[in-house]
């Protein structure tokens, strides 16, 4: 096996550095800006776009699937998410496999059956989903935990869906509920 090393040229941009191989045959081309597909150089990651969004508490209607809103962030490496549009997407900055996990806390209810979470890609695909029956109880919350990988296209987008059947109106408990994305793998 052969190990080949090159002096690439380098810009940064954001989480990504753009490169043009000089040992390439086509690099004159590439550089050129001819308009062509190879005039698109590589780009590798410096860095991992990720996002630890808070929820904050919520009131969730009875029986209504509801996009849950982030109000907050712990971080976002990569402009993932913007807490004042579209609070409840998580906007994939480039190509790849994303994880995303998150725990959701419903306040005490004694009433229903279920509490739903669902992750879903461009608001209508689902790629996750946590259904669980509720803690009957006064005093204690019911939690929920959800785990997955999606594949996206930068500006593709996922988002969290709730649902519930307490006979009532329920909150989410703020603070400790959280939806969590990051970028784990080039996708093919």
């Amino acid at each position: 096996m052969q190990i080949r090393t090159a002096l690439v040229t380098a810009v940064v941009l954001s989480s990504t550095i753009s490169c043009i191989d000089p040992d390439d045959p086509n690099a004159a081309a590439d550089a050129a800006g001819d308009g062509t597909a190879a005039d698109r150089p590589t780009t590798y990651i410096t860095g991992t776009p990720t996002v630890k969004g808070v929820v904050a508490e919520v009131t969730i209607a009875n029986s209504l699937v509801t996009r849950l809103p982030v109000a907050g962030e712990e971080w976002d490496a990569g402009g993932m998410h913007s807490i004042t549009l579209n609070t409840s997407r998580f906007v994939a900055p480039i190509d790849g496999i994303y994880q995303v996990s998150g725990t959701i806390e419903w306040r005490a209810s004694t009433g229903g059956t279920q509490r739903y979470v669902s992750v879903r890609r461009n608001g209508s695909t689902e790629v996750s989903v946590s259904q669980v029956a509720p803690v009957k109880s006064t005093v204690q919350f019911t939690s929920q935990v959800i785990s997955g990988q999606v594949k996206l296209t930068a500006g593709q987008y996922i988002e969290a869906f709730v649902l519930q059947d307490s006979g009532a109106s329920l909150n989410i408990v703020g603070g400790s509920s959280h939806i969590d994305v990051s970028w784990i793998a080039l996708g093919s």
